[in-house]
């Protein structure tokens, strides 16, 4: 970031506060304005010979100070106000760091062995895979897999509940995504690479804009939560989450209470990547803050030097003092020669 006081700063840009609450913004613009208005005071006492420029800026060194303060306390107060979602994440770091149960351990071991059980399958049934999925494009040609062998055999696997030959397809066609061009056979894939616990942007990002358009209806973010803890629907709970992270006030207060108190269910792709959203929301709030200091102060020392403030000249009170000494001439008298 660049440091505003290597140059003069003749103004604070009001759009680094639009990160601070109303609570936190409206006292200090309040503030700002009382201490502008005073500079132009002074700026007009010394203009009118009324007050010499040292005591001008004396005078506004002194409100310099308290406003360096008000700069102070508001940073302080903004750095102070997290985000509660921080603070249940934190919550729910400590919690998944105790000693699970018995049974959410069995849970894991079962998990453990029924994933090694499908990595053996698929080690061992691959030329079956390959001859069911690939083709030749030419007499002389090496055999590779066709997207539309692989979708037909992704359903006719599922049919059979054959679990080592569902991960084979997907592999499959994730190998492929990068090659493909097609919006939508990319969302084809995206579709049958959804896998439970598995964390896909693209999906988030779906699911963002599909919570985008009904946010506000009662009821809405509360049950897609409750089915996506159920399923272990990793992108629901992200999207649901980044969102909540970036605009919690567009969340209703019932959907909030929800989202707190299933943090600690969320998969653990999930959990992760609202680990990873909150700490660069912090960052940039952080970052925003610092901005906001150092334009603030860089502006109140370059106020406190008053170089608006120009000492008039005996000359020109004289001629001040000549003009005020004239009669005001009533409205109704002629002016110019009268014929």
């Amino acid at each position: 970031m660049l440091n505003p006081r290597r140059n003069s700063v003749s103004s604070i840009e009001m759009s680094v506060l639009d990160s601070f609450s109303d609570a936190i913004k409206k006292p200090f613009e309040e503030r700002l304005t009382d201490f502008n208005q005073r500079k132009s005071d002074l700026i007009q006492m010394v203009s009118d010979g009324e007050m010499t420029v040292k005591a001008a800026r004396k005078r506004v060194g002194e409100l310099a100070v308290e406003m360096q303060s008000v700069v102070e306390a508001t940073v302080n107060q903004q750095r102070g106000q997290g985000s509660p979602l921080s603070q249940k994440l934190m919550e729910s770091v400590r919690n998944r760091k105790k000693s699970k149960s018995a049974e959410e351990l069995q849970g894991e071991i079962l998990d453990v062995m029924q994933r090694n059980l499908v990595e053996l399958q698929i080690t061992n049934r691959k030329s079956e895979f390959e001859g069911r999925t690939y083709l030749k494009n030419g007499p002389n040609q090496v055999a590779t897999a066709s997207l539309e062998k692989l979708f037909e055999y992704l359903d006719e696997s599922e049919m059979r509940e054959d679990q080592a030959a569902v991960e084979w397809v997907r592999r499959q066609m994730e190998h492929l995504k990068p090659i493909v061009v097609s919006p939508e056979i990319l969302d084809r894939i995206d579709q049958a690479c959804d896998r439970p616990g598995t964390l896909n942007l693209r999906l988030v990002e779906k699911y963002q804009k599909a919570i985008a358009e009904r946010i506000s209806e009662p009821g809405f973010i509360e049950a897609l939560l409750d089915q996506a803890i159920e399923q272990n629907d990793a992108n629901a709970c992200s999207a649901v989450f980044q969102i909540a992270r970036q605009e919690l006030q567009l969340i209703r207060p019932e959907a909030q209470v929800k989202l707190m108190a299933v943090i600690d269910k969320f998969p653990s792709q999930a959990f992760s990547d609202a680990l990873r959203v909150d700490r660069d929301a912090n960052r940039n709030a952080e970052a925003c803050t610092e901005q906001f200091q150092a334009m603030s102060l860089a502006y109140i020392e370059q106020s406190a030097r008053l170089e608006d403030a120009k000492q008039p000249s005996e000359i020109d009170l004289k001629r001040r003092m000549e003009l005020k000494a004239r009669e005001t001439l009533p409205a109704d008298e002629p002016i110019g020669l009268v014929i």
